[in-house]
């Protein structure tokens, strides 16, 4: 077991997830290493760890197998509002850089995962795909993926 992600799951064990699933939409563990993968579901987050009540994304993702690489995943199925979207994102990327302390990375992605059901507005999908998420010393662009996309596949494609 790796230590990061134990230590991660003994301080937030409230919060701690076995899936990525919300609104109908979700991310599929598939073949990640159990041992150095922690979900933290951030509703559960704010309820027991924090006095938020602000927007905040679903979920982040933490992986730990060498490098640290962090996922903060918002999960829509219908309609919602582009800024809304980024603000929860970069809340959940604020927390994850609160949990990561000490520990720094340049492997971060942040995520709007999407049910098909209904097609992106283009001005919405624009402003997102130039939208910049400030993590640790970085800037990223938001990427948008479909419900039930791998997690190794964003981790291995994204950025």
């Amino acid at each position: 077991m790796n230590e990061f992600i134990e230590s991660v799951r003994r301080k937030y064990e409230k919060c701690v997830s076995n899936s990525c699933s919300a609104h109908g939409c979700k991310l599929l563990v598939g073949t990640v290493k159990l041992d150095y993968l922690v979900i933290l579901d951030l509703d559960e987050y704010v309820r027991f760890y924090a006095d938020n009540n602000g927007k905040i994304c679903d979920f982040i993702v933490f992986y730990c197998e060498g490098d640290i690489i962090v996922c903060a995943a918002e999960l829509k199925s219908g309609s919602f509002k582009a800024k809304e979207v980024k603000d929860q994102i970069q809340e959940g990327a604020r927390i994850a850089e609160r949990i990561l302390s000490r520990h720094l990375t340049n492997k971060f992605y942040p995520v709007l995962v999407r049910n098909r059901s209904k097609r992106l507005d283009p001005l919405v999908y624009k402003f997102l795909q130039n939208t910049l998420i400030k993590f640790q010393s970085l800037k990223v662009h938001i990427g948008i993926v479909p419900s039930k996309t791998l997690l190794e596949s964003i981790f291995m494609n994204a950025g």
